[in-house]
């Protein structure tokens, strides 16, 4: 009787619950990962991304074969082809049992439903997952027995979570299977790999795999940098963060892990708070994750607060290019843009104000710059970027209204003073002193190559408020 264990958004063998359950109930093992390129680009999965899961695939692939566990990569170029390739899998190999990590978005929902029923029908059974969570999506409810749609609350309840339940193990066995010639090779990856060409510019800045993943947690652990997380992680000039979202979004690391590592760290209460800031972000990432997967309308662009679908956004595609190409006239948003495009990431802090920017300041649509952000993120995660954007946007859960509004000159001044990030992305501006680096507009000093402000910074705020009351209106005469 073999077992497989059907790969998705979880390319690690540590802290993986389907391999683990299938090592431990057979003997035969079996791995596979459904190839689904022409999904990727319904999905706007940006190249580097693309880069960085083919390559960890080949590294996961390896790692199995070292454990006696077979890897085989299959095409089916969209989600509607995955069901009939797994079927014929599943014949060919004689598939009792498959285990996987159940994954939340209404596309992924919807192809693993038309899996289960194809497989239903030949008495292979289903054994789901949730690995992709710290706390699995329906587990946390309200008072009144809903889904939590504001973080405080949500947050109290998941840290009490992890108090209540036992910690989950990351050891994994072997299979019986000779292990002396373990090896890998796959000729539908590599063409893969070889199709989808990326500038060197871009994948020099990143390791794929577990491995790297491994050694960049032990790093943010060991070096103590976790312990000044709380002071440093706002300013994008200073190595504070632990630059892990890509391994997390790809799941060559486990969220479960982060968070075990991370509260075996102990210290002076100052080290306590970074360790629970950085744990807290990873609370965020399940807060995302569970609304979307508690409210399937978010994958279909909609936003979380109906009233905000009336609002007319500007559809100026002549300033969104401009944003796109960091030209605004605003340093620190024009220096993340171009952070963005050069190296596949962007600084946490800067993903809110360069969409604030886009939302609040050139008041565009805030679906044009979700796309943008998932067609270059080297850690695009659809759940976390279309949370992200709907939080700038103030069309999402955030309890907080729509007149949250940030100011980039302040942004730069707050948290890049002396204009070091700036300089660095923006170098036609490196000759400025920090008086001048945030406004070089007031510079009396020459910057004839670098753009003046696209929009004016006053009124903003009255502005926004403006449009979203009318929107509130209208919303409310829809009802009527």
């Amino acid at each position: 009787m073999t077992a497989l264990v059907w790969y998705r958004n979880d390319l690690r063998t540590l802290f993986h619950s389907p391999l683990s359950a299938a090592l431990k109930n057979h003997e035969s093992v079996k791995a596979l990962y459904i190839l689904s390129e022409g999904q990727w680009d319904i999905h706007d999965v940006a190249p580097v991304r693309r880069w960085y899961v083919l390559h960890s695939l080949r590294e996961l692939g390896q790692s199995l074969a070292a454990m006696g566990v077979t890897l085989d990569v299959v095409v089916a170029n969209t989600f509607s082809e995955v069901g009939a390739q797994l079927e014929r899998y599943v014949i060919a190999n004689k598939i009792t049992t498959i285990y996987c990590n159940r994954e939340y978005p209404l596309n992924e929902i919807q192809r693993d439903r038309d899996v289960a029923t194809r497989l239903s029908a030949l008495d292979v059974s289903i054994q789901g997952f949730d690995d992709g969570m710290v706390v699995p999506p329906k587990v946390l409810k309200t008072n009144q027995g809903g889904h939590y749609t504001i973080f405080t609350p949500y947050k109290r309840k998941w840290l009490q979570y992890l108090i209540d339940e036992p910690q989950q193990s990351f050891k994994v066995s072997s299979t019986g299977a000779d292990k002396s010639t373990a090896s890998f090779s796959c000729e539908v990856l590599d063409n893969a790999i070889r199709n989808n060409v990326v500038p060197e510019a871009l994948t020099r800045h990143w390791t794929p795999g577990e491995s790297a993943a491994q050694s960049m947690l032990a790093s943010f652990i060991e070096s103590r940098k976790i312990e000044g997380y709380q002071q440093q992680r706002d300013f994008p000039a200073i190595d504070g963060t632990s630059m892990l979202s890509t391994a997390l979004s790809a799941g060559t690391i486990s969220a479960h892990q982060c968070v075990q590592m991370a509260k075996q760290c102990s210290g002076v209460s100052e080290a306590q708070q970074g360790v629970q800031t950085w744990i807290s972000e990873l609370c965020w990432r399940d807060f995302y994750r569970q609304v979307m997967a508690n409210h399937s309308r978010l994958a279909k662009g909609e936003p979380f607060r109906p009233e905000t679908r009336f609002i007319q956004w500007s559809r100026d595609v002549g300033e969104f290019n401009t944003w796109c190409e960091g030209r605004t006239g605003y340093p620190l948003v024009d220096a993340a843009m171009r952070q963005l495009v050069a190296t596949g990431w962007m600084h946490n802090r800067l993903r809110m104000v360069v969409a604030m920017f886009l939302t609040k300041q050139l008041f565009i649509d805030w679906r044009w710059g979700e796309t943008f952000f998932m067609r270059h993120l080297i850690d695009g995660d659809f759940a976390a970027n279309n949370g992200g954007w709907q939080w700038s946007a103030s069309t999402g859960t955030d309890a907080v209204p729509y007149f949250r509004v940030f100011n980039p000159v302040r942004q730069g001044q707050r948290f890049d003073p002396d204009g070091v990030f700036i300089k660095q992305w923006v170098p036609e501006l490196a000759h400025l002193s920090k008086k001048f680096i945030h406004e070089p507009w007031k510079s009396p000093e020459s910057v004839s190559d670098y753009p003046t402000p696209i929009v004016s910074l006053v009124g903003v705020k009255e502005n926004v408020e403006r449009a979203f009351r009318a929107a509130r209106d209208l919303a409310k005469t829809e009802l009527i």
